[in-house]
């Protein structure tokens, strides 16, 4: 998944967005994933079951695309999401994480 981060930030690195766009997209982009590894890494024994919750807010908020978002950041926001809605979709996949 961290290479598809990269990817889409090397994306916005090659478009016409401003230095300062592009580290708020940068930012933007990249943010969510770093609170939730600190947030993973901090309990003393992580378990899978913060697998889910912690997709669903990538999904509904984190990489949910706003009015105020340039037409690259919304692109970059919807392969995100696209991407996160194909995995552990399958009901049984979902029951084995909670």
């Amino acid at each position: 998944m961290i290479g598809k981060f990269r990817k889409l930030v090397s994306v916005l690195k090659s478009s016409a967005l401003k230095k300062t766009a592009l580290q708020d997209a940068e930012k933007e982009l990249l943010e969510p994933v770093d609170e939730a590894t600190k947030r993973v890494s901090a309990e003393k024994s992580s378990t899978i079951s913060l697998l889910l919750p912690t997709m669903e807010r990538f999904v509904k908020r984190d990489f949910m695309p706003k009015q105020v978002d340039s037409s690259m950041l919304v692109k970059a926001k919807d392969a995100i999401q696209n991407d996160l809605l194909k995995r552990y979709n399958k009901k049984e996949e979902q029951n084995l994480l909670i």
